[in-house]
């Protein structure tokens, strides 16, 4: 959870984080991704739709738009590895912009 919370905090200067019982949530204006922690796992959801996603990687992506969830966001990204962070920050980064604007 440090090294996805530091490089989503070094997306800009702008950027709020508040916790609740249940996910850490991250906004600009606007909230753009939500985070729930679990014992092995990372739980992201940002605020693009399936669709907006710059890129897919369905093992680790998926659409919960008809999927209950705590947070919000239509997309959720599981982290599972170090190795995925990369690719989790890069569609964090595109909903922040998204958020920004």
């Amino acid at each position: 959870y440090n090294r996805l919370d530091e490089r989503v905090m070094a997306l800009g200067s702008d950027i709020q984080r508040s916790f609740t019982k249940f996910y850490i949530n991250y906004s600009t204006r606007r909230s753009f991704v939500t985070v729930q922690p679990r014992k092995r796992k990372l739980f992201c959801y940002v605020s693009l739709a399936w669709e907006e996603l710059p890129e897919r990687n369905e093992l680790i992506t998926r659409d919960v738009r008809k999927i209950g969830h705590y947070g919000m966001g239509d997309t959720e990204i599981m982290l599972a590895d170090i190795s995925q962070l990369d690719y989790a920050v890069r569609l964090i980064e595109a909903s922040y912009r998204k958020a920004g604007q």
